[in-house]
C-alpha cells in the first residue's frame, strides 16, 4: 500500500510538470499565433495607407510633417486587404462575416482599431510612410490615440468664411497660435476653356486677444466681370467673349480690399492668389494662382498671335500682355482684357487676369487665357507657410515656398488647388491637449514605458518605435 501511494504522488507529480509544460507550450502557442495575426493586419494596414496616399496626404489631422489617421480591422476586411482565406489570420467565416479571433483573450480582433502613423514628403504624388501601428487592448491599452494624439494633431477650426463679395471680420477671443487656410478663387470658364484654378495658401501666426483679421474671400470671375477683391474683367462684347479673373483671397491685420494695402504690406498675413479667366475658343485656359509666380495663361493660337496670352505675376511685378505690356495687372487686381477689334471692326474679346499680391495678365484675344496672380507668405510673423498651386513654379525660400499640386477640389481641401470660390478656414492649435499625453503610460505587449515627452514631435516618434 505505502509503495502503490508512492507510485501515485510520483505520478502526480510528473503529470504536474507535465501539464505545466504543456500549459507554457501552450501559450508561447497563443503567443506566436496572436503575433502573428498582429504581423498580418499590421502589413495589410501598410499596403492601404500606400493606396489611399492622396486621401491621407491631404487629411487635417496633420501636425508638421505627420499624419494621423485611424482605420479599423473591419475597414481591412471590407476594402478587400484580408484575405477570407488565410488560415493564419481567419479563424472562420460566418455568411459575409469573417471571424478573426484574438488567441490571447478569444475576444474578436475585428473591432481593433489601427493607427496609420505617417511622415510625409512635400508632394503628395510621392509621400512616404515611416511607420503604421495597431493599437487596442494590450497592444497599447493606458493611450487612446485617437483622443489625445490625433486630437493634438488635429486642429480646432475656430471659424469659416466663404465669398459674400464684401469684408468680412473675425475677432481674436484666445491668445495662442492660429493656422490660416486660404484659398483663391477660380477664373471664369466654360466646359471647353477653363479658369485657372485657385491657389492654396498655408501658414501659422501667434495672435493675441482682442486682434481684428480682416478676410477677403475672392469670388470666381464669370461671362464679363472679375471676382471679387482683384479679378480683372473680360469682354462684354457679343462675340468672342471672354472670362474675368478669379479673385485673390487674402488675410490681413488692416480693412481694405487687397489692392488698396499696396502702402501697409506688412499689415498683409498671407495671400491665396486667383486664377486667370479662361477665352472662348478652342481651350484657351486661364493660368493658375500661383504661389512666388502665377501661371501664365494657354494660347491655342501659337502662330503670330502667339503674345496675346496673359502672363503670370511675380512677387514684384503684376502679369502683363506681350502685345500690349502697357496692358499690365497692379497690386492686389488683375489686367482687364485688352480690347482689340478685326478689319471689320468686331471687337475680338479677351479674358480677365487672376488677383494675388500682383494680379495676372490680361489677354487681348479669345483665344487666349489670362495669366494667374502671385500669392503671399512673406509676413515675418508668420511661420510653417507654404502655397501649393496647381502646375505652377516652385519655390524652396522661406517667405515664397511654394509647393505643385494636381489636386483640385470644388471645397476647401487642404493642400488643393481650388474651383469655383475662394474660402478661408482659421482654427486654434490645441496646444493644451499635448498636455494630456506628456505623463502617459504607454503598456506594449505587457511591459511599462513612461513617455518623457516635451512636444507632440517626440510623442509621435516614441509611439512609432513601440508600434513597429
Amino acid at each position: 500500500m505505502i509503495e502503490l501511494l508512492a507510485v501515485i504522488v510520483v505520478l502526480g507529480v510528473i503529470i504536474s510538470i507535465a501539464s505545466l509544460s504543456i500549459s507554457k507550450i501552450m501559450e508561447k502557442n497563443k503567443q506566436k499565433a496572436y503575433e502573428t495575426k498582429v504581423e498580418v493586419i499590421l502589413k495589410q494596414a501598410k499596403q492601404y495607407a500606400y493606396d489611399n496616399e492622396n486621401i491621407f496626404y491631404n487629411s487635417d489631422k496633420r501636425f508638421g510633417n505627420y499624419v494621423c489617421e485611424v482605420i479599423s480591422v473591419q475597414d481591412l476586411i471590407s476594402g478587400g486587404y484580408i484575405d477570407a482565406n488565410d488560415k493564419e489570420l481567419v479563424d472562420d467565416v460566418n455568411g459575409d462575416q469573417v471571424v478573426i479571433t484574438n488567441p490571447l483573450t478569444q475576444e474578436s480582433m475585428t473591432t481593433l482599431n489601427i493607427l496609420l502613423y505617417i511622415k510625409s514628403k512635400e508632394s503628395p504624388s510621392s509621400p512616404k510612410y515611416d511607420s503604421v501601428g495597431i493599437y487596442n487592448g494590450s497592444i497599447v491599452s493606458a493611450l487612446d490615440l485617437e483622443t489625445s494624439v490625433c486630437k493634438v494633431a488635429t486642429n480646432k477650426v475656430v471659424s469659416e468664411f466663404a465669398d459674400s463679395q464684401t469684408e468680412q471680420t473675425m475677432t481674436i477671443d484666445k491668445t495662442g497660435t492660429y493656422v490660416i487656410e486660404a484659398w483663391g478663387a477660380q477664373g471664369g470658364g466654360n466646359t471647353q476653356e477653363n479658369g485657372g484654378y485657385g491657389a492654396y495658401a498655408y501658414a501659422e501666426v501667434d495672435l493675441t486677444e482682442g486682434q481684428v483679421l480682416y478676410i477677403n474671400v475672392g469670388g470666381q470671375g464669370n461671362n464679363n466681370t472679375g471676382g471679387y477683391n482683384g479679378g480683372g474683367n473680360a469682354a462684354n462684347s457679343a462675340n468672342y467673349k471672354g472670362y474675368g479673373g478669379g479673385g485673390a483671397t487674402s488675410v490681413a491685420l488692416r480693412s481694405g480690399l487687397l489692392s488698396t494695402l499696396s502702402s501697409n504690406v506688412s499689415d498683409i498675413l498671407l495671400v491665396a492668389a486667383g486664377g486667370g479667366g479662361g477665352g472662348t475658343n478652342g481651350a484657351a485656359n486661364g493660368g493658375a494662382g500661383g504661389g512666388i509666380r502665377g501661371v501664365n495663361g494657354i494660347n491655342t493660337n501659337a502662330g503670330s498671335q502667339g503674345g496675346y496670352v496673359g502672363t503670370g505675376a511675380s512677387q514684384t511685378e503684376a502679369g502683363y500682355n506681350a502685345t500690349h505690356t502697357a496692358q499690365k495687372g497692379s497690386f492686389g487686381q488683375g489686367a482687364n482684357y485688352y480690347p482689340t477689334v478685326d478689319s471689320n471692326n468686331v471687337a475680338l474679346g479677351g479674358a480677365g487676369g487672376g488677383g494675388g499680391l500682383y494680379g495676372g495678365g490680361g489677354s487681348c484675344r479669345t483665344h487666349a487665357g489670362a495669366g494667374g496672380g502671385s500669392s503671399y507668405i512673406g509676413n515675418s510673423d508668420l511661420s510653417n507657410a507654404a502655397v501649393y498651386c496647381y502646375n505652377c513654379v516652385t519655390s524652396s525660400n522661406e517667405n515664397t515656398k511654394t509647393i505643385v499640386t494636381t489636386t483640385v477640389e470644388n471645397q476647401p481641401v487642404s493642400r488643393a488647388a481650388k474651383m469655383g470660390n475662394g474660402y478661408v478656414k482659421i482654427s486654434l492649435k490645441e496646444k493644451d491637449s499635448i498636455l494630456t499625453i506628456f505623463a502617459s503610460n504607454i503598456r506594449y505587449d505587457n511591459s511599462q514605458t513612461h513617455v518623457n515627452c516635451q512636444d507632440v514631435q517626440c510623442m509621435l516618434d516614441h509611439i512609432a518605435r513601440l508600434v513597429k
